[in-house]
C-alpha cells in the first residue's frame, strides 16, 4: 500500500530558482507526504518555499486515495513517488501566468 500523498494545484513566483525566470508566475502542482488523511496546506507551501518560490497561493487539494501506480502521467507519478519517498515534490509548469491571473 502506497503512503498518503496530498496533491495541491498553486500557484507561485520564482525567486531562487533555477530553471525559471526571477519573478515569473506559475502554475504548478504540489505533492506531500501525510501521516492522516488531513490535507496540510502549511507543508505544501513550506515545499514550494523551499524550492525557490515566493506568495505561493494554494487552489484545490485533496488526498490520493489510490495505489501511486495507478497515476497516468509519468511525470506527475514520479512526483508522488518522489514525495512519498523525500517527502514533498513540486511540478512546475513550463508556461507563465499573467501576475494579475
Amino acid at each position: 500500500m502506497s503512503p498518503l500523498i496530498s496533491i495541491h494545484l498553486a500557484r507561485a513566483i520564482a525567486v531562487s530558482t533555477r530553471d525559471h525566470r526571477s519573478g515569473a508566475r506559475h502554475a504548478m502542482m504540489i505533492f506531500v507526504r501525510r501521516k492522516t488523511s488531513e490535507i496540510g496546506d502549511a507543508e505544501a507551501i513550506a515545499a514550494a518555499e523551499e524550492r525557490g518560490w515566493i506568495d505561493v497561493e494554494l487552489g484545490r487539494s485533496k488526498v490520493l486515495d489510490s495505489d501511486l501506480d495507478l497515476i497516468e502521467d509519468d511525470i506527475l507519478r514520479r512526483a508522488a513517488e518522489h514525495a512519498s519517498i523525500k517527502g514533498s515534490s513540486v511540478v512546475v509548469y513550463a508556461d507563465e501566468l499573467p501576475l494579475d491571473s
